[in-house]
C-alpha cells in the first residue's frame, strides 16, 4: 500500500494534468474558427475531400484540379504524390463525422496538438525522473505560441510533433522494459514517417545513435525496430522519391542554417537562453558525476540529437525554410527548457522569475490571448462570403492566388493559383480576383488579357484586406489583427 506522501504526490500530479488539460483545450478549440482557412490548410482540406471519393487523395475533385506544383505533384493517374498522406486521412476522418467546416478541418490537428502537450509532460518525466521539470516543460510548450498556431493549423504539424513525443518517450520506455513500449515506439515511428518523412528518418537516427552512445545493452532490439520500420517504409519511400527527387546542393546548407536561426529566434528569446545557460552550468558543474551520467547527459544527448539531426534532414526533403518544419522540435526544445528553468529556480530564484518573465513579456502569447477575443478578417474570408451571397454555382472564378480556398469554400470552377492549367477560358470567366500579390504570371495574365476595363464591373471588398495570405502559421508571419492598413481586394464581376 503507497504512503501518505506517495498518494499526496500522485493526487497532485492528477490535479495538475487536469489543468493542463482544461488550459490547452482552451488555447487551441477557441481559435478554430478564429479566421477562414489559408492556401495551404484548404489544400490539404479539398484533398482530404477526394479521400472521401476515392479512398486516396486525388489532385482532381471533378470540377477543379488541386495541383500545387504545376502538375508535377501527380502521377499519371492523377494520384497525389508531393507529401505523405496522414494528414489527408485525419481531415477525412473528421469531415466524414461532422462534415465540411473550419473547424472540422483544424479539429483533429488542434486535438493532435493537446495530446503533444499531455505527452510532452510524461516525456519530460522519463527523461529527467522530476515532476517539476516534467510540469514545467509542459506548461512551456502550452504558452509557446509558435506551437500554438501550427496545432491549429489543418496540416500535418501537430501530427509530426505529437508522433515524434509518443516515439521518444516509448524508446525512454524501452529501455527500462516497459509494457507496450516496443510497439507504441512502431507505431509512433510509422506514423512519423507517413507524416513528414524528415522527422521521420530524425526520430530513427536519433534513437540509434542514443542507444549506441548510452545503451549498447539494448542496440540490438532497437536497431531491429529501427531497422524493421524503415523496411517496410521502404517501398513507400522507393515511390515518393522516384515521384519527386532531392538533391543535395550547396543551398541546402545554406536553408539548413537559415531554418535553425529561426528556430531559435522564434520559440526561446536568445536571453532566456545565454542567462539559463550559464547558471544551468554552473549548476550540473555541482552535481555529482553519477547523476550526470545516469541523467543529465543521456537526457541532453537525446533531444539535442534529434534537433540537430531534424533540421539538416529537412534541408534534404523541402526547398524553403519555412518555420513549420520545426514544429516537431519545439515539444523537445521544450523538454529542455523545462530542466533549465527548474536548474535555474535551485540556483537563483530571483534570476528565475526575471528570466521567465522576459521569456513571457518578449514572447507573443499576449497578443495571442488578445487574438482569441477578435474577428479576423482576411482577404478570403471577404471574398468567399461575396461569392456565396452574389455568385451561381458552376461559374467560373479565376484568381491570381489561395485558389484551393475558393475551391474548398464555393461551388465555383476556379482557375488560377499554382496548378499549371490552361488559363485561357479566365478571358470569359464571370470572376476575376487577380489578387495583389501571389502567383505573379497568373496575375499578370489576368490583367493582360482580360477586359477588366470594358466588361466587368468593379467591385471593392471594404474591411477585407488584400494581405498576401488569409493568415499564415509562421510566428514572424501571423496577423494577430486584421490589417487596417492594406488595400482592400477586389473582385471583377463580368457585366455582359
Amino acid at each position: 500500500m503507497p504512503d501518505k506522501e506517495t498518494v499526496q504526490k500522485t493526487t497532485r500530479e492528477r490535479w495538475f494534468l487536469l489543468f493542463l488539460l482544461a488550459s490547452s483545450s482552451v488555447l487551441l478549440l477557441t481559435h478554430l474558427t478564429h479566421s477562414y482557412l489559408w492556401n495551404d490548410e484548404c489544400s490539404t482540406a479539398v484533398i482530404a475531400r477526394t479521400v472521401l471519393q476515392h479512398g486516396v487523395p486525388m489532385c482532381y475533385d471533378g470540377e477543379n484540379s488541386i495541383s500545387s506544383e504545376e502538375g508535377r505533384d501527380i502521377t499519371p493517374s492523377g494520384i497525389f504524390t508531393f507529401l505523405p498522406w496522414m494528414q489527408y486521412y485525419v481531415t477525412a476522418a473528421a469531415f466524414a463525422a461532422l462534415g465540411e467546416s473550419t473547424f472540422a478541418a483544424r479539429l483533429p490537428f488542434a486535438l493532435f496538438g493537446i495530446a503533444t502537450i499531455m505527452l510532452t509532460y510524461y516525456l519530460a518525466l522519463a527523461t529527467w525522473r522530476s515532476r517539476k521539470v516534467a510540469a514545467t516543460a509542459s506548461v512551456m510548450l502550452m504558452m509557446s505560441v509558435p506551437f500554438l498556431l501550427l496545432a491549429g493549423q489543418c496540416r500535418y504539424y501537430s501530427l509530426s510533433a505529437f508522433f515524434t513525443v509518443l516515439g521518444l518517450w516509448n524508446y525512454l520506455r524501452l529501455l527500462e522494459s516497459r509494457k507496450y513500449a516496443q510497439g507504441l515506439f512502431v507505431v509512433a515511428a510509422l506514423a512519423l514517417l507517413h507524416t513528414n518523412h524528415g522527422h521521420g528518418v530524425a526520430l530513427l537516427m536519433s534513437v540509434a545513435f542514443h542507444a549506441l552512445i548510452w545503451h549498447r545493452h539494448k542496440m540490438r532490439i532497437v536497431l531491429a525496430l529501427v531497422g524493421g520500420v524503415f523496411l517496410l517504409n521502404l517501398p513507400w519511400l522507393i515511390w515518393m522519391s522516384v515521384s519527386h527527387p532531392s538533391k543535395l546542393e550547396f543551398g541546402k546548407t545554406i536553408f539548413a542554417i537559415r531554418l535553425f536561426c529561426l528556430f531559435f529566434l522564434f520559440y526561446i528569446p536568445n536571453p532566456f537562453v545565454l542567462f539559463s545557460g550559464m547558471i544551468l552550468v554552473s549548476r550540473y558543474k555541482r552535481l555529482p558525476q553519477s547523476e550526470r551520467i545516469s541523467t543529465v547527459y543521456p537526457g541532453f544527448t537525446l533531444a539535442l540529437t534529434f534537433m540537430g539531426l531534424s533540421i539538416p534532414l529537412m534541408a534534404i526533403f523541402v526547398d524553403y525554410p519555412y518555420f513549420r518544419y520545426l514544429s516537431p522540435l519545439l515539444p523537445v526544445a521544450s523538454v529542455i527548457a523545462g530542466q533549465v528553468m527548474v536548474g535555474l529556480w535551485q540556483r537563483s530564484k530571483g534570476w528565475a522569475v526575471a528570466v521567465c518573465a522576459l521569456w513571457f513579456l518578449t514572447g507573443l502569447f499576449p497578443l495571442y490571448l488578445i487574438e482569441l477575443t477578435q474577428d479576423y478578417k482576411g482577404p478570403i474570408r471577404g471574398i468567399v462570403t461575396y461569392l456565396n451571397e452574389h455568385a451561381k454555382p458552376g461559374e467560373t472564378v479565376a484568381i491570381g492566388y489561395e485558389d484551393p480556398c475558393l475551391k474548398f469554400y464555393t461551388k465555383l470552377r476556379v482557375l488560377g493559383g499554382y496548378t499549371g492549367e490552361d488559363l485561357a477560358p479566365a478571358k470569359q470567366a464571370k470572376w476575376v480576383i487577380p489578387r495583389k500579390y501571389g502567383n505573379q504570371p497568373v496575375r499578370d495574365y489576368l490583367l493582360r488579357e482580360v477586359p477588366l476595363g470594358q466588361h466587368y464591373k468593379r467591385i471593392v471588398l471594404d474591411g477585407y484586406p488584400d494581405v498576401p495570405y488569409e493568415n499564415r502559421e509562421s510566428p514572424h508571419e501571423h496577423r494577430f489583427f486584421t490589417d487596417k492598413e492594406e488595400e482592400p481586394v477586389v473582385i471583377y464581376e463580368r457585366i455582359d
